[in-house]
C-alpha cells in the first residue's frame, strides 16, 4: 500500500516553501525538513545519484527511445540490483523478487501440490496441550 511519507527532506527551493505546499504537507501529516542547498555533506548523495543517472543516459544515446522510457529502464535496473545485504531495493519494499531479463535464462520449475504442502510431523508428549 502506498502512503504519504512521514518526513520530506528538501532544499529551500521556492516550490517547497510556498504556502500552498506547506498547507498540503500539514493537511497530510507530512513533516518538512530543509537542508542547505550547497552544503556538500547534506547534498552529496543527491548529486552522486544525479551524476549516475546522467552517466547511464549517456550510455543509452544509441537507443532510440524517449527520455522517460530510458529513465524508467535505468530505475528498474537500479531497483533490481542487489545491495550489500544481498537484497534489492524492490525486494525489500515489495517483500518479493522482481523478474528481470536475466531471469529468463534460468529454467522455471513450478512446484507440484505435493511439494508445496510438506507434511510436518509433530511429537506430542503426554499431558501437553494440543
Amino acid at each position: 500500500m502506498h502512503r504519504y511519507p512521514l518526513v520530506m527532506v528538501s532544499d529551500n527551493a521556492s516550490i517547497f516553501t510556498n504556502e500552498e505546499f506547506k498547507y498540503f504537507c500539514c493537511t497530510n501529516g507530512i513533516k518538512q525538513k530543509f537542508l542547505a542547498p550547497g552544503h556538500p555533506a547534506t547534498n552529496g548523495l543527491a548529486k552522486l545519484n544525479v551524476q549516475t543517472l546522467k552517466d547511464k543516459l549517456k550510455l543509452m544515446t544509441s537507443e532510440n527511445l524517449p527520455i522517460h522510457l530510458k529513465v524508467q529502464r535505468i530505475l528498474f535496473r537500479y531497483r533490481a540490483t542487489p545491495l550489500a545485504n544481498g537484497k534489492s531495493l524492490a525486494e525489500m519494499y515489495l517483500n518479493r523478487k522482481i523478474r528481470i531479463k536475466l531471469d529468463s535464462m534460468f529454467p522455471y520449475y513450478e512446484m507440484t501440490s505435493e511439494q508445496k504442502i510438506k507434511p510436518r510431523t509433530r511429537i506430542i508428549k503426554v499431558g501437553e496441550r494440543v
